[in-house]
């Protein structure tokens, strides 16, 4: 015979489960209307290639116009293959000017960030989801043209090395990065990003903005079923980002990983590569669209590891690379 105190405690955890639903429902059914939504909207389609959803656009990004020289080689591979597409340098001022113009209700959560890296991560989501096309940070390199990739989808993200997801973040599916993105305009995804801003903005920068930030929002967006036009695809690692971080410190992270005893077998298999190629990187494989040159400019070790072309600096104006005003965009 049941007692009232067990029906009583069987009635408070039917009711958490129905709560439980009621939650979960009334997250994802605005989400789902949301992408509904957004897929109906007008957006800005000037810059859309014929036969691609992807703008035609490259967006880059530095404090002011004057760039460390040591960018030059990088920055001028991606005007080497993409001659028909814009190429787009945005600056702290004409960030702040995006964000106050398009999306003035995050103004005062953009100024009060508590540093420019903050700021500029932040910026990339405004960006893609005001223009859409291409945004990649200064130190990646353009090793081919990225059309056949961008063509075949509305939105990408790029995966880091899997030395990295899988051995320094633990990440079996792959750890996202927000150095590179590619987008149409007006995708619910960024949308998505952008209205949960405020729940991480008194965190550190990789999980305030950064890529821990990017990771939990795609989990939860990809969880929420959004396809087609919606959907939001994932990069194979050698795809963007095929070189991991040589930098000393992420060295010994790596070299210490490797050292734990393990029995998985994507662990083993990366550490034997690693132990093979001396813990150092090797030229991208063929399949590659870029590379990634983990430079961490926030850091003493850029200065140390690019010294003079880390401190000279050249006005990118001055590249002829024909540079689009983003000014007359906003």
């Amino acid at each position: 015979m049941r007692t009232p105190r067990k029906g009583y405690v069987c009635l408070l955890v039917g009711l958490f489960v129905v709560f439980l639903i009621s939650a979960t429902y009334w997250t994802f059914v605005p989400l789902r209307r949301t992408c509904e939504a957004e897929s109906q909207s007008k957006s800005n389609r000037s810059h859309i290639p014929r036969g691609s959803t992807i703008s035609y656009i490259i967006h880059q990004k530095w404090d002011d116009y004057n760039i460390p020289t040591v960018f030059i080689q990088w920055v001028k591979s991606w005007r080497r293959h993409h001659p028909k597409w814009q190429y787009w340098f945005w600056t702290n001022d004409s960030g702040r000017r995006l964000v106050a113009k398009r999306y003035p209700q995050y103004l005062d959560m953009y100024d009060n960030y508590p540093s420019n890296i903050h700021r500029s991560d932040a910026l990339r989501y405004f960006v893609m989801h005001e223009f859409g096309g291409v945004y990649a940070d200064l130190d990646i390199e353009s090793l081919k043209p990225i059309d056949p990739i961008t063509a075949r989808h509305h939105c990408l993200l790029s995966l880091e090395t899997e030395a990295h997801g899988i051995l320094l973040y633990s990440t079996p599916n792959g750890q996202v990065s927000n150095a590179l993105l590619a987008c149409r305009p007006k995708h619910p995804f960024y949308k998505f990003v952008i209205e949960n801003l405020h729940r991480t903005a008194k965190t550190d920068v990789f999980s305030s903005t950064g890529p821990f930030m990017l990771q939990k929002r795609y989990d939860q967006y990809s969880a929420m079923g959004c396809y087609g036009r919606d959907f939001v695809q994932l990069a194979k690692p050698d795809d963007f980002m095929p070189s991991f971080d040589d930098q000393p410190v992420a060295i010994e992270r790596l070299k210490l990983a490797c050292q734990k005893i393990t029995i998985e077998k994507d662990r083993k298999r990366i550490c034997k590569r690693l132990r093979q190629q001396n813990y150092q990187n090797i030229f991208p494989p063929p399949t590659s669209y870029t590379d990634h040159k983990w430079v961490h400019t926030y850091t003493n070790q850029f200065r140390q590891k690019y010294g003079k072309s880390a401190e000279k600096l050249v006005d990118i104006r001055n590249l002829q690379i024909n540079i689009t005003d983003v000014k007359l965009q906003m």
